[in-house]
């Protein structure tokens, strides 16, 4: 298998080929950040741009959905974040 993807390769299927120098954390974490940045913006909260960091916008959109959510606002993500939001959405995993 090459450690680079082609143009068969599923472009979701980030363990289908392995990124030199990045962990499977790493890739982990970035996933769910941007599933929580996708969620968020479904729901009409913005979470600012896509790179890669937690910013304030991020931290904000996270803090008013955990306010109409009845979950105290702190702007961290979090599991219980993820589910919650996947679950106001109906997304299915």
């Amino acid at each position: 298998m090459s450690n680079t993807p082609d143009e068969n390769d599923d472009p979701l299927s980030l363990g289908a080929w392995q990124i030199e120098g990045v962990s499977e954390d790493a890739i982990a974490h970035a996933t769910k950040e941007a599933e929580r940045r996708g969620l968020l913006k479904s729901l009409d909260f913005d979470p600012g741009a896509a790179d890669g960091r937690m910013g304030t916008k991020t931290a904000d959109a996270i803090r008013q959905f955990q306010g109409i959510s009845g979950v105290p606002p702190t702007g961290e993500p979090s599991a219980d974040l993820l589910r919650q939001l996947r679950e106001v959405t109906g997304f299915q995993r």
